[in-house]
């Protein structure tokens, strides 16, 4: 006998209301909608709710019915990893180095500025996807994709290794480079 006005506060109840009042005048449901359920005391779960028409024997409009699934611990994991992210591509952009990570075929998956301006290219878009063929000659691609395929094959890395680079315009580059594999949640390796 209770409504969404005695059970949660108005940040809740009345958005719940205006739905209920829309199904009941439209007869569209309501599917798998987030919601934020938000109570008196100041706590709150998230939930996915699904909300239909309840009809009468003559399939007149009466009311409506529901479910809501309690995915509170969901919400919290995903807003905990968004802010991972976020933290991570923020430390990525803004390192003084170049840093990239590449598939196990040598495809870039994540470059930063550093690493653009390195490979000579104009953003992060002319390099997904590429491999060090598309940025060196031939010769230099394949010096360092020998190394890159020992570090997956071995699984072990390499720190501080001294290296010097010929750009395809001809400049010359010194580099203290550390490199390592990249492992998937079961310990398979899957790049560098």
């Amino acid at each position: 006998g209770k409504t969404d006005f005695d059970l949660f506060a108005e940040e809740h109840a009345r958005p719940a209301f205006n739905d209920e009042q829309e199904i009941i005048r439209t007869g569209e449901p309501i599917v798998g909608k987030l919601e934020k359920e938000t109570f008196d005391d100041g706590h709150f779960n998230w939930v996915t709710t699904t909300k239909v028409p309840l009809k009468d024997d003559q399939g007149h409009i009466i009311g409506t019915m529901g479910i809501s699934r309690d995915i509170t611990e969901l919400k919290i994991a995903q807003d905990s990893l968004a802010q991972e992210r976020t933290l991570l591509k923020t430390i990525i952009e803004h390192a003084l180095a170049g840093i990239f990570v590449k598939d196990r075929s040598g495809r870039y998956l994540v470059v930063n500025q550093r690493h653009v301006k390195y490979l000579g290219a104009e953003s992060e878009a002319d390099i997904i996807g590429k491999t060090l063929y598309d940025f060196f000659d031939c010769e230099e691609a394949k010096r360092i994709s020998v190394t890159d395929a020992q570090i997956m094959e071995s699984e072990h890395g390499i720190e501080n290794l001294i290296d010097h680079r010929h750009r395809a315009d001809g400049s010359e580059l010194w580099l203290l480079t550390s490199k390592v594999p990249l492992k998937d949640e079961d310990g398979r390796c899957i790049g560098l």
